[in-house]
């Protein structure tokens, strides 16, 4: 009964690189960018596929981003998917990390090139917010695109640690993101991710049903929060963290369609 649309950042054939995926035929409110994903630029991918067509002059990384013809297949592609107001939800999948791996080093990286061959490899020293952008530089743009008091988790199929034998490097830039955004992270070098897929559909659906965002970055005092017309009681019917409010999950699991109404004072900007 959730409301879900599924976006798919994947080249649905990538011929020799061995990392294609596509959408299974079938499914509804479904789209996929047919684009080729490095290890390392996952975030910047997500990032550039929601750049505005009208960059403003602050905004650094879609300004750079702008200027490299290698992402002109992906940049602003999900710009109309997101419904207004929409609880986002970002699942990254990599053997290795978004960050600086040899900054001063040569280093083969893949490029989408958008031809038969779907990519080219060159070796180049990576550069921030051209090859890989850091944790706390795709939160601000989540912030920029969707503002300030947008509602987003993050899970990641990744290393989680340096024993991973399957994996170039451990995921720290997700891990992080994972962490802030109170998502899940799993062992990318699990032989069987049944269990992963299970948990990550259990998060999302109960993400879905009981957080809400309050539309506002300045909240000082939830005053009240009321299910269906009942007022309910803080720290035992809902918890607030910031901006957020978050249902008990047993208040709505089975009562089917609900309105939630809350109250709250914003903090008097002087």
């Amino acid at each position: 009964q959730t409301n879900l649309r599924v976006a798919l950042i994947s080249k649905k054939d990538s011929f020799s690189a061995g990392t294609h995926v596509g959408i299974p035929s079938g499914v509804s409110n479904a789209v996929q960018v047919d684009f080729l994903v490095h290890s390392f630029n996952p975030l910047l991918v997500a990032a550039s596929a929601t750049c505005p067509e009208n960059v403003d002059a602050a905004d650094e990384f879609c300004r750079i981003n702008r200027s490299i013809t290698a992402y002109d297949r992906v940049r602003g592609s999900l710009n109309s998917f997101f419904r207004p107001n929409s609880q986002k939800v970002f699942v990254f999948v990599s053997d290795d990390d978004s960050a600086a791996m040899a900054r001063n080093a040569q280093t083969q990286i893949q490029y989408d090139s958008g031809d038969t061959n779907g990519y080219i490899s060159i070796q180049k020293s990576l550069v921030e917010n051209e090859d890989f952008v850091s944790a706390d530089t795709f939160k601000k743009h989540m912030s920029r695109v969707f503002g300030e008091a947008t509602s987003y988790k993050v899970f990641g199929f990744v290393a989680l640690n340096n024993k991973a034998s399957c994996a170039s490097r451990v995921g720290s830039s997700y891990i992080e993101l994972i962490q802030d955004r109170k998502g899940l992270g799993f062992d990318i070098c699990q032989g069987s991710w049944s269990e992963h897929f299970n948990s990550l559909s259990n998060q999302v659906i109960e993400y879905a049903l009981n957080e809400y965002a309050l539309g506002s970055a300045d909240v000082h005092q939830v005053k009240s929060v009321a299910l269906n017309g009942k007022v309910l009681i803080q720290n035992l019917d809902y918890s607030v963290d910031r901006d957020k409010i978050t249902l008990n999950q047993n208040l709505v699991a089975s009562i089917g369609n609900y309105v939630v109404d809350v109250s709250y004072e914003e903090r008097v900007k002087k």
